[in-house]
């Protein structure tokens, strides 16, 4: 128990260091409260004020870097196949070979849109930063 009478909850145990902030985080998502201040979470362990925060936040960066045409009909045309069952998103990481988390399509050239390759989300992060360094030259 913690000194205010709410269960402790543990962050889960993973092989990989984390921050003293991170943890902190963790903890609240799991006991149902806000990841910045503590108090309940409505949804995504966000409370209201966080939540409408964050969902402005997302909207002026997506204002600020639009994706290109190329790319958005690359995205629906995925998604629409996955929705009719043309395509079945895998359970298995192509690059890393994780099983434990959720994989996504991802398009190294959305010009190209039936070249895809399924990701997980570390993968996927590292793929988009080599892409950026490529076409940045960074």
């Amino acid at each position: 128990m913690s000194p205010r009478g709410r269960p402790r909850i543990e962050p889960p145990i993973t092989d990989r260091p984390m921050s003293r902030q991170r943890a902190w985080q963790l903890r609240m998502r799991l006991a149902g409260r806000c990841m910045v201040c503590g108090q309940d979470a409505k949804t995504r362990g966000l409370c209201v004020l966080h939540a409408q925060a964050n969902t402005a936040r997302v909207k002026r960066w997506t204002i600020q870097n639009p994706p290109t045409r190329a790319a958005r009909d690359a995205r629906n045309a995925l998604m629409a196949a996955i929705r009719r069952g043309e395509l079945v998103r895998p359970t298995v990481c192509s690059v890393c070979g994780v099983k434990d988390r959720k994989i996504n399509g991802y398009h190294p050239d959305p010009l190209e849109p039936t070249r895809i390759l399924w990701v997980c989300y570390r993968c996927l992060a590292a793929a988009r930063i080599a892409r950026q360094i490529a076409r940045d030259g960074r």
